[in-house]
């Protein structure tokens, strides 16, 4: 029965993925509660901390920040409880942090969170989680008005981008690189 649950967990976030891109939140937001009460009953860790991530990024778009700081910090609890607190999956729940302090204007630690997650992707050789947090630094340094910072991020991002074929990425570093030397 677990393994069934486990399925059925996996195909509830992937539903909840799928009407999040439609912008469907109330949708997904169903089908990460059903795959998160799931992983719970299973006593997957790892995958619950997936399941409270998704919901934090459904709570943040519907402005509730308060809702979706307790989700991510509880999915990094999980995420630590589970061993796998320097991963990929670290650097993405990190971003998803800093996304909520910079929701609620605590710039300081948004950067630090930004940081944490460049540094994380960087030991683990995350490639694609180097390219987020690099592009989201330098949106982040953009949005300070910061166009010199913003660039050597958006750079790097750009050139990781390239290099690893992520050409949705590296059209959008080459968008913010054009706003930002237009800024400077």
């Amino acid at each position: 029965m677990a393994k069934d649950d486990e399925s059925t967990a996996t195909c509830c976030y992937g539903l909840g993925f799928a009407y999040y891109h439609t912008m469907d939140y109330h949708k997904s937001l169903t089908y990460y509660q059903k795959g998160l009460v799931l992983n719970e009953g299973i006593g997957d860790k790892f995958g619950t901390a997936v399941g409270y991530n998704n919901i934090a990024d459904i709570c943040l778009k519907i402005a509730d920040v308060d809702k979706a700081l307790e989700f991510a910090l509880k999915a990094l609890d999980l995420l630590e409880e589970a061993g796998q607190h320097e991963d990929g999956f670290a650097s993405e729940f990190q971003i998803t942090v800093g996304d909520i302090y910079l929701a609620q204007g605590l710039h300081d630690k948004a950067e630090e969170r930004y940081l944490l997650a460049l540094q994380i992707s960087r030991n683990v050789d995350y490639i694609e989680g180097q390219i987020f947090s690099n592009t989201k630094l330098g949106e982040f340094k953009l949005r300070l008005k910061l166009p010199e910072e913003a660039c050597e991020y958006l750079e790097r991002g750009m050139n990781l981008s390239h290099e690893a074929g992520n050409i949705t990425e590296e059209r959008k570093c080459r968008d913010l690189l054009a706003q930002a030397y237009a800024a400077d």
